[in-house]
Parts: structure tokens; C-alpha cells; sequence
């Protein structure tokens, strides 16, 4: 009888520390899912902070005074494809201007968001609620020149400004 007791007790302790094990894992895995989506939460901030700050606030700024010398023509009355094709124009020339390169600087950041969201380094929801809005504007003033730029150095189906295209569309058309 005291076998049979015995076995009896053998099967809880056994049952008990099935239990503990499928806890800890659980435990476990509810940590790393934890841990990831702070990860995750922690590289979007990083990008909203340098979307906020150093060579990307300074590319935003000198597209702001690009905009701010020009207001009289770029009035809101303006359709935003004649706006567009207005500021291309204003940038076409042998040389590489500061704006042109502050607009480059804008579509890498915005093709960078865009992969560090695909890969699942950072939260998409996050930065697009951040970051979408203003890349739908920006699309649809530098559209032309994007457009163009696209053709000229990587052909038509080249990378640059994928990024942009799929933020912007968040935030609907122009």
C-alpha cells in the first residue's frame, strides 16, 4: 500500500514540476515578448528624436527657408501638382544646391524609417503616427524632383524614395 502511496506522490511532484517548467516558459517568453517590443518601441523614438535633430532637422530647416523665400508663388490657392512642378523646376541646374541635398537627406531618412519598420526593428504604427503626415506633404511639394531624380539614377523601379512613398501614403493623397 505504501507503494501505491508512493507512485501517487511520485505523479504530483512530477505533475508540479511539468508545471513549473510550462510557467517558466511561459514566464519566459512573455519577458522576451516584453523585452522586444520595448526594443522595438525604443528604435522608433530614436528615429522621431533624429527626424528632431542634427543633419535631418537641418535639411527640414533649409527646405523651410527654400519655402519661406518663395511663399508669394506657392500660396495654398495653388494646386498642389502646379506647386510641385514649380519647385522642380526651381531646382533643376548643374550644380547640387544645399536644398537639393536637403532633400536628399529627407528621402533617405524616410527610405531608412521605412526599412527599420519592414525589418521589424521598430514599431510601424509608432512612426507612422509621428512621421507620416509630414512625409505626405513633403511628397507632394518634391514629388517632381523625387519623381525625376528616381528615373535619373536608379531608373524606374530604383529604390530611392520607396521609403518616403510608403510613409506618405498613410497619410492619403495630395
Amino acid at each position: 500500500m505504501k507503494i501505491i502511496h508512493f507512485a501517487s506522490i511520485r505523479r504530483w511532484v512530477s505533475l508540479a514540476a511539468e508545471i513549473a517548467v510550462i510557467g517558466g516558459v511561459v514566464f519566459a517568453g512573455l519577458a522576451y515578448s516584453g523585452e522586444w517590443q520595448r526594443s522595438q518601441h525604443e528604435a522608433s523614438l530614436t528615429y522621431i528624436e533624429e527626424f528632431n535633430s542634427g543633419d535631418v532637422l537641418a535639411a527640414r530647416n533649409e527646405l523651410y527657408r527654400f519655402i519661406r523665400q518663395k511663399e508669394n508663388m506657392l500660396l495654398v490657392d495653388i494646386p498642389n501638382k502646379a506647386r510641385s512642378a514649380f519647385i522642380d523646376r526651381s531646382m533643376q541646374g548643374s550644380e547640387v544646391t544645399a536644398h537639393e541635398l536637403a532633400v536628399v537627406t529627407l528621402v533617405n531618412f524616410f527610405d531608412s524609417v521605412d526599412l527599420c519598420a519592414k525589418s521589424k526593428v521598430c514599431n510601424r504604427e509608432l512612426l507612422e503616427q509621428h512621421l507620416s503626415d509630414y512625409a505626405s506633404r513633403f511628397r507632394c511639394l518634391y514629388a517632381d524632383f523625387i519623381d525625376r531624380r528616381i528615373a535619373g539614377d536608379f531608373g524606374a523601379s530604383g529604390p530611392f524614395g520607396s521609403g518616403l512613398i510608403a510613409l506618405a501614403e498613410k497619410s492619403g493623397d495630395c
